[in-house]
């Protein structure tokens, strides 16, 4: 039979054998008539796609934006209360009346101290050292105890610290480094000289410093001392009646004012404050008078209460360090808004933004420093750098223009 077969035949038959033993993949054999009927079928479908998306697009440019239906939410505005809303010089007086009370016998000798030993500025008082003894014996007659010089440095002091109670510290302070300049210079020792307010500055709360050094020696207590100064503050406001307008910044409480009327900014406005309750529901409500005085048809909020209608002061108090100030920020972020989102910050103090700058959770807070408060020049040069989400106000203009939303 095989020498039958043609040698076309057997070549034919050899190749098959071969194929089948081939490992290899074989190329699929494809019909050409088959491939361009599949060809034309995706381009059928990719046509009939086009058309639906572009059917879409438009059906969709034609729907409202769902987005522009939900109204902005309006930030909410949180402020320091002693150096933003607060001014003037009662803070040092109540400090230096509480050291008075606690240690009459060290704060005694601030009587007999020179302007020479005191520490002082003659750029303070205008330029003329006639203040200081002006100054102490207009006050004499009032219910303030304490020599110019001392209210003056103490005032000077403010931005050093995180809150009023270590004023007390510094009012002690001050009077024992005059006292032991004059003592030195008695000893011959011309160059004497007693600590500047920058020198206290930079080493008051580095780690262990001055703060915890003068708390140990002279074995005080942070309650005992915000106690002291609290009954101090409510002796001298009984004393003067009411609060003067001077104490406040009514240029700012006008802005917040006209803000939460116009709806720029929530109607809870949020104050931190290191005082206790007593003392700084006294000073909102006193604030809220001085605004009525400047502005009689004004509805001004109380402390808990109606602002035609609205919520009004929010407060919150008792924040004796930078952070607990931001703990209590980011408590109300927690209820108001995820990670400060809408939430407005302005306060006087570097090293509360600077606590609120390093935390994640308060990441879309707007942090402003307001430069008309208690700020130390120095602190902040120092720290200027390092804070890019900090923005400076520098008066009630900027202030007024960024609620406004324009900065």
């Amino acid at each position: 039979v095989d020498a039958q077969r043609s040698p076309r035949l057997k070549r034919r038959e050899l190749g098959l054998e071969l194929r089948w033993l081939d490992p290899r993949p074989q190329r699929p054999q494809h019909n050409r008539w088959a491939l361009g009927s599949e060809a034309a079928l995706a381009a059928a479908a990719c046509r009939r796609w086009s058309r639906r998306r572009r059917d879409l697009t438009s059906w969709r440019r034609a729907q409202p934006d769902a987005d522009a239906l939900v109204p902005p939410q309006q930030p909410c505005l949180l402020l320091g209360l002693d150096g933003v809303l607060c001014g003037g010089a009662q803070g040092a007086e109540a400090a230096v009346a509480a050291a008075f009370a606690l240690w009459p016998e060290a704060m005694d000798a601030a009587w007999g101290i020179e302007l020479g030993e005191a520490g002082v500025r003659q750029s303070w008082v205008g330029y003329d050292w006639r203040n200081y003894v002006d100054g102490t014996s207009s006050r004499g007659s009032g219910p303030t105890s304490g020599p110019e010089w001392l209210l003056q440095k103490v005032q000077r002091l403010r931005s050093t610290c995180d809150a009023e109670w270590e004023l007390v510290l510094l009012a002690r302070l001050c009077v024992e480094e005059a006292a032991a300049c004059r003592a030195r210079r008695a000893e011959g020792r011309s160059g004497a000289r007693p600590l500047t307010v920058g020198e206290i500055e930079s080493s008051w709360a580095d780690g262990f410093g001055l703060r915890e050094t003068l708390l140990t020696r002279w074995q005080g207590d942070r309650h005992e001392l915000a106690t002291a100064m609290s009954v101090e503050r409510e002796r001298l406001g009984s004393a003067r009646g009411s609060q003067d307008q001077s104490s406040f910044h009514l240029g700012i409480l006008k802005a917040v004012h006209d803000a939460v009327k116009t709806g720029l900014v929530n109607e809870s406005v949020y104050v931190v404050t290191s005082r206790d309750q007593s003392s700084a529901v006294m000073a909102l409500q006193a604030a809220g008078r001085a605004l009525e005085a400047i502005e009689p048809q004004a509805t001004c909020p109380d402390h808990n209460g109606s602002w035609a209608g609205k919520d009004g002061w929010q407060l919150l108090c008792g924040l004796g360090t930078a952070e607990e100030k931001a703990d209590a920020l980011q408590a109300v972020c927690d209820i108001r808004a995820e990670g400060g989102e809408g939430m407005l910050v302005v306060d006087d103090s570097v090293a509360f933004l600077k606590v609120c700058s390093s935390r994640l959770r308060l990441g879309m807070a707007r942090l402003h420093l307001a430069g008309w408060g208690h700020v130390s020049p120095g602190q902040w040069a120092a720290e200027r750098a390092h804070l890019p989400r900090v923005c400076e106000l520098a008066d009630e203009t900027s202030f007024s223009r960024m609620l406004r939303g324009n900065r």
